[in-house]
């Protein structure tokens, strides 16, 4: 991987994060530097980030510590791409590389797309015009929300504004829908953060706040539609006095009144319908005109003829007219609310402004404007990333911002001669919603054109059984060569060309498909009663399944049930719980921290304290307490009596102390008094809404007030992490990407597969005048796109549809383990219009019936597992004492730093703060040449404003270091431990953590240093002397301690 770009096309299942793995740790120990900090791996999701760098860590550890490390086959892999190092080296180096990304875990750079271009955005705040205490708004849609409302709310004082939306009102009531538009005008303003409308908004937004230039639109798209309206109606109108002065009525011709129909349409309806098949007849042939009887006539098939060359002439301008008035139709449509997409706009900026924060969805932008501008490397120096190699995985998921910032950062890397690698699959591109764009991966090569790519294909299949694998195998290809032919293209059938699959050996396992078409034939059913009907027999069915497979062996929690929507899965859980309540099933729900007693009953607290007269929180608190903690069963008649006295007395005779109290001392001091940690399951609730408190307080949160509101708008759909459960998962499809399991259930695999819906929106991009003097358009998808400059969209449109839901099934049907079981209903017409149809036209149940039968049987497995349950944790907090000091050096130099002169009173904050950052700063530093990366690097982390005067930092940092006393300490010649944890027991053999700032050792002499920035105290001499002994216990014998008091540059020396 030298100077070039390799590309990882990985079919599920084929080990990608194996293989991303072993290039990463390959990269790693190739170099026997630090290399973890010249690495980027970059994923989409929090979960996949963790995995990796897991992952990474464990086959680290793995190396280092297994003495045949040869027979791992994970380190056979890396060997192959190392070959030149023997094992006892690559041994050498894994714990090397263990031991720098450990000690130094900030700058091992696996991460999410969003944290990077976040981290990108924070250190070039001043660059892009943003102030350097921004915080990245991760609810984009809470703040478009708060936009919308706080606008139509003030109608009254913006009439221009209300003018546009009662505009708006009136087009609903015209086209029969409701008026109440808040839902609409928000749906259409979640497109602020769509890329299609980002990039082009400062080309948009200025045409829709002039008037002008609307008006002026919106008057030639009418004039144009108008004039088409009367050149039809003129030829309408000639041929129907045509046909009357020739035969006085349209009866005399065959199928007359279809004809009339069809020219009266037109005349009052513009553009009017296509013909019919007997129009289309009549256009044909001149016979057609006439009954069999007339076309002896000549005369007759004579003025037949003059009739149809007149009908060819009115379906010309019909059908070139068509186009003109449905795009004038289509392009005016939306403006009255895209027009106020401008002042959604301003609003929101006011919004962020105000509250100091910026849209998520918003940062690749920016950073892609400020590449755009300068030169990719000048950019990349400017934020001080020194990436050598970029690893981006999912890359079928990209959006066009996002690999147009990565190209210019893979371009930099490639010509400086180091290296890029992309694992994706095309087949598992099912986040389209979200911006990824499949046409990137599978065209890499046209745009690697410079840079040719290495392609390597990952083909065997390390997940699945040999029956699924092969069951897949087979159709794949069917279908996606199925639904190439309603489209007339080859697109999807060239994605699926890889999808053929080897099998690594595993035996056993099922493949059922059950595709029951019979309700869709019974005629006598209504559409209500087939649906309850259908989820009765699919849902028993399913439960029958789930019971053969448990008596075989299977454990409920090695089960699966995958749907396409949430709504399937609450319906199934509903189900289930009232005809099968045995069958345990467990949702997402499960884990949302509203399912935990503990959480709310914290929220009832603290609802509480914030208004000593809300009873109802109050009783529930207390209800909670006494009957779930306590154990004591009360009436509720009982607890609303003496709700006061039944919670515990330090909340209820404290309520003004507890709300004196710092939010996160308060949340921890109701755990504590409330006894949350003695409910079954409560502790990952609980410290995941402490973890969720600590991100609000870092964001601003101070009161109760706010953090209630917090809970109410976002917080309560927060889940905890899902771990093992002794239950049936329900899954969307969706959250099941990057999983495997033992066996998986897929009710419903009859979803739609392109139907366009009213509230579907496309946004096109016209490039013919006039309708190109908007650069973007809103346009409702539907047919009247086919006969439109949309067209192109349109088809585009049902193409990546089709795509989608194809990827969808592969990626449901590639999760499964072991055993398949699938559910659907096909279409009663003889059309593919769902995924069931689909499965059908490609012979899904033969081709699992045949698969099954020559597959052996696994052995059932009538050994259970002994179920464990996890120790139960308690959430504890300690009390942390903290006294502020400072010296007039250290005053000099905040001040020199900062260009003030305000009083100490004023800059006690910063001196804090710049207490804590030089700390940070001196941890990293071990010889006097970490100075400048030290500071660069806490200047891409945002820890270092951009204001402040590096220069003068470095040299105040320089001076300090090169002290008669100091300077050999940062010489290069020491050994050292910054910042790192002794470990002991005290006397009462509890465990305690003792850290000390700079243990330098070399040769049989060992110091140790702590760094002071503030006034001297007698416990710091304590606590380097116990370091000292502590030492000295571990076998250090010449062990001297140092107190360094950095603003004064006073070096006191500590005797143990």
């Amino acid at each position: 991987m030298k100077g070039n770009l390799t590309v990882y096309k990985a079919s599920a299942g084929s080990g990608k994060t194996f293989t991303l793995t072993a290039e990463y740790i390959a990269l790693l120990l190739g170099d026997e530097n630090p290399a973890h900090r010249h690495i980027l791996a970059v994923t989409f999701t929090n979960k996949a980030t963790a995995e990796m760098k897991e992952r990474i860590i464990s086959e680290l550890c793995a190396m280092k510590n297994t003495v045949k490390t040869s027979s791992s086959a994970f380190t056979q892999a890396v060997q192959e791409r190392l070959p030149g190092l023997s094992i006892t080296e690559l041994r050498k180096r894994a714990a090397t590389a263990l031991y720098n990304i450990l000690h130094d875990y900030d700058n091992f750079r696996v991460e999410t797309i969003d944290a990077f271009f976040q981290s990108l955005l924070g250190t070039l705040a001043h660059d892009l015009g943003l102030s350097a205490g921004l915080k990245v708004d991760i609810n984009d849609k809470e703040v478009i929300n708060t936009a919308v409302d706080n606008l139509l709310a003030a109608l009254e004082e913006r009439p221009k504004v209300r003018m546009w939306v009662l505009d708006y009102i009136r087009q609903r009531i015209d086209d029969n829908k409701r008026w109440d538009i808040s839902r609409e005008v928000k749906g259409l303003a979640y497109n602020l953060t769509k890329e299609a409308f980002m990039k082009c908004e400062d080309k948009l937004i200025p045409i829709l706040n002039s008037e002008k230039e609307l008006r002026d639109y919106r008057q030639k798209l009418k004039e144009l539609s108008d004039d088409i309206a009367s050149h039809l109606s003129k030829a309408a109108e000639t041929l129907d006095g045509a046909i009357r002065n020739i035969a006085g009525e349209y009866n005399t011709f065959s199928y007359g009144s279809s004809l009339e129909k069809y020219i009266r349409y037109i005349c009052q309806n513009p553009p009017g319908e296509s013909p019919k098949s007997n129009i289309e007849k009549k256009m044909a042939d001149s016979a057609n005109w006439l009954r069999a009887a007339d076309r002896k006539r000549t005369d007759l098939m004579t003025q037949a003829e003059h009739l149809r060359n007149l009908l060819i002439i009115l379906e010309d301008i019909r059908r070139k007219g068509a186009v003109t008035m449905n795009s004038c139709q289509l392009s005016l449509r939306h403006l009255n609310p895209l027009r106020l997409l401008a002042e959604i706009r301003r609003e929101v900026q006011a919004i962020n402004a105000e509250n100091n924060r910026f849209m998520l969805a918003a940062t690749p932008l920016l950073f892609n404007r400020l590449v755009g501008k300068d030169d990719a490397s000048f950019v990349f120096e400017k934020v001080g990333t020194q990436f050598r190699h970029v690893m981006i995985d999912e890359f079928q998921d990209t959006s066009n911002l996002q690999w147009s910032n990565f190209k210019n950062l893979m371009i930099e890397n490639i010509s400086q001669g180091n290296s890029c690698l992309l694992v994706g699959d095309v087949k598992q591109s099912i986040y389209r919603w979200r911006g990824g764009d499949w046409h990137i991966l599978a065209d890499i090569e046209k745009e690697s054109a410079h840079n040719t790519a290495e392609i390597r294909h990952l083909d065997t299949n390390f997940r699945s059984s040999r029956c699924i694998v092969e069951f897949n195998n087979a159709l794949f290809p069917h279908a996606a060569a199925l639904l190439d032919t309603i489209g007339e293209t080859r697109q999807i059938s060239e994605i699926y060309a890889d999808v053929q699959q080897l099998c690594c050996g595993k035996e056993g396992g099922e493949v059922r498909v059950y595709l029951n078409n019979a309700l869709n034939k019974d005629t006598e059913i209504s559409a209500t009663n087939i649906s309850d009907e259908r989820n009765s027999q699919e849902t028993k069915t399913l439960a029958e399944e789930i019971e053969r497979l448990h008596e075989k062996g299977v454990a409920y929690k090695e089960m699966t049930i995958l749907v396409r929507k949430n709504k399937e899965g609450v319906n199934l859980l509903r189900l289930f719980t009232k005809e099968f309540p045995h069958i345990p099933l467990i949702s997402d729900e499960a884990f949302l921290l509203t399912s935990s007693p503990a959480v709310e009953i914290l929220i009832h607290a603290l609802r509480y304290l914030a208004d000593d007269s809300d009873s109802i929180s109050l009783a529930y608190t207390a209800s909670t307490y006494c009957n779930k903690i306590e154990n004591k069963q009360l009436s509720w008649n009982d607890i609303c009596l003496q709700a006061k006295v039944l919670i515990p007395q330090k909340i209820a005779g404290n309520r003004e102390h507890l709300r004196s109290l710092p939010l996160y001392e308060l949340c921890e001091t109701l755990v504590q008094e409330l006894k949350l940690s003695q409910l079954h399951g409560a502790a990952p609730y609980v410290f995941c809404f402490m973890d969720a408190v600590l991100d609000f307080i870092d964001n601003g949160g101070t009161s109760i007030e706010q953090l209630l509101s917090y809970w109410e708008e976002t917080l309560y759909k927060k889940a905890i992490p899902s771990g093992e459960v002794d239950g049936i998962r329900v899954l969307t499809i969706h959250k099941s990407k990057g999983l495997a399991f033992h066996t998986v259930f897929i009710p419903h695999c009859d979803w739609i597969l392109e139907k366009d819906r009213p509230d579907d929106l496309l946004w096109c991009h016209p490039d013919t005048a006039p309708y190109k003097t908007l650069p973007l358009v809103p346009i409702s998808a539907g047919k009247t796109m086919e006969a439109s400059i949309y067209a192109a969209d349109y088809k585009d449109e049902h193409l990546n549809r089709r795509i989608e839901n194809l990827n969808m099934m592969y990626v449901a049907f590639t999760r499964a383990k072991q055993n398949l079981l699938i559910w659907g209903i096909p279409n009663k017409k003889d059309t593919v219009s769902n995924m069931a149809d689909v499965l059908l036209k490609s012979n899904a149940t033969s081709l699992a019936e045949e698969v099954t039968e020559k597959t052996p049987p696994a052995p059932d497995c009538q050994e259970k597992k002994q179920e464990t349950s996890a120790e139960e944790s308690v959430l504890c907090s300690f009390e942390e004492q903290v006294t502020f000091r400072q010296s007039n050096e250290a005053q000099n130099f905040i001040n020199e730093n900062a260009g003030t002169t305000d009083s100490t009173e004023q800059l006690q904050q910063q001196y804090i703060d710049q207490g804590k950052l030089l700390h940070n700063l001196f941890a990293m530093i071990r010889t006097k040449d970490d100075i400048s990366e030290a500071i660069a690097q806490l200047t891409l982390k945002g820890v270092i404003p951009p204001e402040t005067n590096v220069s003068k930092m470095e040299s105040w940092i320089e001076k300090r270091l090169s002290t008669p006393q100091a300077a050999p300490w940062f010489d290069g010649s020491w050994f050292i431990f910054n910042e790192r944890s002794i470990l002991s027991r005290d006397t009462n053999g509890v465990l305690a953590v003792h850290r000390p700032d700079r243990v330098m050792t070399r040769n049989n002499e060992t110091i140790v240093v702590d760094f002071k920035f503030g006034k001297r105290r007698d416990i710091y001499v304590s606590q380097v002397r116990n370091y000292c002994c502590l030492l000295k216990q571990m076998g250090h014998d010449n062990v001297r301690g140092y107190l360094w008091f950095v603003y004064s540059g006073e070096i006191e020396e500590v005797y143990s």
